[in-house]
């Protein structure tokens, strides 16, 4: 590449041009010959004979860019033992670019986003905004854990994964990062918000959370009712009794506020056979699912 056999960087900026030379010999001629280039897209290769037993390939690489960056090689083959084959890499020095234009939305696990940049940004500048993304912003300094590695198959390619690490409710809102690698650099805007799992926050039967016992004879009925939080993703709520799998069935779930949810179930003609332990779950894809339990006894000859 360019005249040389060794590992070659460039810069993005300087839009080089290189030249990508493979001579193959052997006895009887090459038949198999190609060379295979990265994914930006086609190229056009020239391939020529150069002696009885040689050829060559040829491409030429103009306006180098971030996407051209990656492992070129040529394989030969004439038949005989195995295809032989050598590999030179190309790295594309580039400043940060997003391969997005949205706010991201953080959660205590953090977010992760993808840029293109070679070498991999190791400097985050964080900026804390408030709640308008036209303010100057406060600077913040080390409310966070920041962390950018190349990709092992695009090599243009970063995954940059941000974690927060005790910010202060006082300073949820929107922030600005600036991701620098030493060429350049690239803000990212992002939001936390507080999230919590879901929990179940009381499972009653006639407005009692005890174990409750009941006389079959009375053939009583019994209003079972389940209270459940999750923000920022309201709850999905399971009634079901103890070694059952399917729920119960008439159940009937209603929001009662921004994040929390109610399940309710009228048990009616409870029996010997109604005996037993009864639960709810909630679940908001947070953690795992939440549940509480209450024991049903029914008192039967």
């Amino acid at each position: 590449m360019n005249n040389t056999d060794k590992e070659i960087t460039v810069n993005g900026a300087d839009r080089a041009t290189l030249n990508v030379v493979c001579e193959a010999f052997g006895r009887p001629k090459p038949e198999q010959f190609n060379m295979t280039t990265p994914d930006r897209g086609s190229y056009f290769i020239n391939v020529t004979e150069t002696g009885k037993w040689t050829k060559q390939a040829a491409v030429t690489l103009s306006d180098i860019q971030c996407r051209d960056m990656g492992t070129y090689s040529c394989t030969a083959h004439n038949g005989l033992g195995h295809p032989d084959t050598r590999s030179i890499t190309l790295n594309v020095r580039c400043p940060p670019k997003k391969t997005f234009n949205k706010t991201l939305k953080m959660t205590e696990s953090g977010i992760g986003f993808t840029l293109e940049a070679f070498p991999a940004p190791d400097k985050f500048a964080f900026t804390y905004l408030g709640k308008d993304t036209r303010s100057k912003g406060t600077s913040v300094l080390s409310d966070f854990h920041s962390t950018c590695q190349q990709d092992r198959v695009k090599a243009y390619m970063v995954q940059c994964v941000i974690i927060p690490v005790n910010v202060p409710k006082r300073l949820l809102g929107l922030y600005r990062v600036d991701v620098s690698n030493g060429i350049g650099s690239v803000e990212v805007a992002f939001q936390i918000r507080i999230e919590d799992k879901a929990i179940v926050k009381s499972l009653t039967m006639n407005n009692t959370d005890k174990e409750i016992t009941v006389t079959g004879s009375d053939h009583a009925t019994l209003n079972m009712v389940c209270e459940a939080f999750g923000r920022h993703t309201p709850p999905t709520l399971g009634l079901q009794k103890v070694g059952k799998e399917t729920s119960l069935a008439g159940v009937t779930v209603t929001e009662t506020g921004k994040w929390t949810k109610q399940a309710a179930v009228t048990l009616s003609d409870i029996q010997c056979r109604d005996m037993g332990t009864y639960s709810c779950t909630a679940h908001n894809g947070l953690g795992h699912p939440d549940t509480r339990s209450i024991m049903l006894n029914v008192r039967c000859e």
